[in-house]
């Protein structure tokens, strides 16, 4: 079951994309954000890249995953290719989605769909937005797949639309602060 499950949820999530649910892409949506909440599953590949990558561009971020144990490392490939560019993950250390205390103007931003699915009831109840970092990489759909296991090109890739998913963020978060003044 869980392959056909992992078959259809790219298909749903473009769908869902395309209807405007779990999207993010107008910059007024960013006018009152105060931090984002990266969520994936182990918290040791795409999240905490995406926190770092964040945090560089002059976001502030944190990140946490749905199937994790608290304290592990990030992934020796995720911090060799986050190094290469110029992005430090050797004193990341895992946080579990159920430990982080979010609040009204978190926007937590799912690398998958089953992440948004994941932290949606708990998100609504504190009136947090949900995003999928693919909305901001549209109107080329592009899905965040999960690289860990795999090889270092693998990672290269995923890292590269995380950033470009991080650019549109900052712009979006520009362009909102700009209209606020």
């Amino acid at each position: 079951m869980l392959g056909v499950r992992a078959k259809l949820y790219p298909w749903i999530e473009r769908g869902l994309l395309a209807t405007g649910w779990l999207r993010a892409d107008q910059p007024r949506q960013w006018s009152r954000h105060a931090r984002l909440v990266f969520v994936c599953s182990g918290n040791i590949c795409r999240s905490p890249y995406a926190e770092a990558a964040a945090r560089r561009c002059g976001l502030a971020a944190i990140s946490c995953g749905i199937a994790t144990e608290k304290g592990l490392p990030a992934d020796g490939t995720a911090i060799q290719e986050a190094a290469q560019r110029g992005l430090d993950l050797t004193s990341h250390r895992t946080t579990r989605w159920q430990d982080v205390e979010i609040g009204t103007g978190d926007i937590i931003v799912a690398m998958q769909l089953r992440h948004a699915l994941t932290v949606l009831p708990r998100a609504t109840a504190r009136a947090c937005h949900v995003i999928m970092l693919s909305s901001l990489l549209l109107p080329k759909f592009a899905p965040i797949p999960d690289p860990y296991g795999k090889p270092r090109q693998y990672f290269h890739s995923v890292f590269d639309l995380i950033d470009a998913g991080i650019q549109r963020m900052a712009q979006l978060h520009t362009l909102a602060d700009s209209d606020i003044k």
